[in-house]
């Protein structure tokens, strides 16, 4: 089935705090995009992705431009792309707005889903096999919602914390094509990670090998992933998988997370895995 990368619009593919003061941009005379933004939408559409474009433009309902000129910024923007931008969708209501009738709250304002299911159902995508690509908080709740898998494109003073709750963050649009490019495997294309025990030999406890057995199958079976081996040994566990590298490190991330939590459950407040930043996963 088809799927999509949709962006956010404004300070993720064009500039727009350092353009106006107030945020809001609805003049297609004044689109600039942001660096690598050709780049990255040529990337991902030579690897067969639809690509959407999902903005909140809470300006219309206050008043600082009209929904034609919303359309006038989004032509200009695809023209900028070479036309690459498959849909557009644009939320111009605002509770706090002073135009009728958009003075109002919505089911497409981010960080509600309602844009991208809409866009998802026009292209035709899976949105467990799409993602969404913003530099606000807001639009990874929405794409998370929308069952995607997000991006958070970090501008620059953007702390690491402004990236919880998103699947991976970038500083730069490139990346995040090409991040998005190695998460499909090529076909026949295996990976195999491995987790180390923090401590002693715990997978020697029956019950606590079975535990990492079982989870890890659950894992590549919800995550349609074929799990080819799984060598559990007393202090560590080997999966070998027929994915990407980069899904291969979700699954172990995965692993560890959720056989961390029934560990400390079921002994305490111990660990059972090592710590990755010591260079063991």
């Amino acid at each position: 089935m088809p799927r999509a990368v949709f962006f956010d619009r404004d300070d993720t593919l064009i500039r727009c705090r350092d353009i106006t003061p107030d945020g809001d941009l609805g003049d297609p005379s004044l689109v600039e995009l942001i660096g690598g933004a050709e780049t990255a939408a040529d990337l991902l559409k030579r690897r067969d992705y639809k690509l959407g474009v999902i903005t909140n433009q809470g300006g219309v309902a206050r008043g600082r431009y009209t929904t034609d000129e919303v359309e006038a910024v989004n032509t200009r923007l695809n023209e900028l792309l070479g036309g690459r931008i498959d849909t557009f969708r644009y939320c111009p209501y605002h509770p706090e707005g002073v135009i009728e009738p958009f003075k109002r709250e919505h089911f497409w304002r981010k960080p509600s889903p309602g844009m991208l299911l809409d866009a998802a159902e026009e292209l035709g995508v899976k949105l467990s096999e799409s993602w969404m690509v913003g530099d606000s908080p807001r639009d990874i709740v929405a794409g998370r919602a929308a069952g995607c898998r997000t991006v958070l494109f970090l501008r620059p003073g953007m702390g690491a914390t402004a990236a919880a709750g998103a699947d991976y963050a970038v500083s730069s649009l490139v990346d995040a094509a090409e991040l998005i490019a190695a998460s499909e495997p090529i076909e026949g294309e295996k990976s195999t990670v491995t987790l180390r025990a923090l401590v002693g030999a715990p997978l020697r406890e029956r019950a606590v090998r079975d535990v990492v057995q079982a989870t890890a199958r659950a894992i590549a079976e919800r995550n349609g992933v074929k799990l080819e081996a799984l060598n559990v040994t007393d202090d560590s566990v080997v999966a070998e998988l027929e994915t990407s590298r980069l899904a291969a490190v979700g699954f172990a991330a995965e692993l560890r997370r959720l056989t961390n939590e029934w560990y400390r459950s079921k002994f305490g407040v111990t660990t059972l895995w090592g710590d990755p930043k010591e260079g063991r996963l």
